[in-house]
């Protein structure tokens, strides 16, 4: 018994290292083969540092991105929050019907707007003026800052849907 315990030790720790040295030696080449050649390459850095808020996404943007290996577009508009790229950009509209606030599920990582769930309730709901304040990486502090902000500086909402995920327990 100590003998077959011995040998399944031993061929673990084999197995392991062969994995290990075959990662390190020919990963990015296996990454490639099940993944394609677009994963991490040019992508762009829509994020920023904010002062009020620990971060958001940059202002006035029309870019193409990736998540993985799925490239997507990402447009802003003068208060950094999430667009369709399709629309004319309303430029000091601070009145919303109804605005969404989450992280990366409500902003929508590695889709185009008009696939992301609030991009569906906007086209869904066309006569609403609807806004999306979700950015990668916020949890409920960063919700209540943003927010807060957002009021300050004359937004009104007539309704706010905070979308809490689950990894959002800080």
């Amino acid at each position: 018994m100590a003998k077959k315990i011995k040998f399944l030790i031993i061929f673990f720790f084999n197995v392991l290292i062969i994995f290990l040295l075959l990662d390190f030696f020919i990963g990015k080449k296996i990454e490639k083969i099940f993944f394609g050649s677009k994963v991490n390459q040019n992508k762009q850095n829509i994020g920023t540092i904010n002062l009020d808020y620990h971060h958001t996404i940059k202002k006035n943007l029309n870019v193409k991105t990736f998540y993985s290996k799925f490239e997507y577009s990402v447009c802003s508009n003068e208060y950094g929050m999430r667009i369709s790229c399709d629309k004319k950009i309303e430029k000091n509209k601070k009145n919303y019907d109804l605005m969404f606030i989450g992280d990366s599920f409500t902003f929508g990582s590695g889709l185009n707007h008009n696939k992301t769930f609030v991009g569906i309730v906007q086209n869904q709901l066309k006569n609403l003026k609807i806004g999306n304040m979700g950015v990668e990486s916020y949890s409920p502090t960063l919700y209540y800052l943003k927010i807060k902000k957002f009021l300050e500086n004359g937004f009104n909402f007539k309704e706010l849907i905070v979308f809490i995920d689950i990894s959002d327990i800080k």
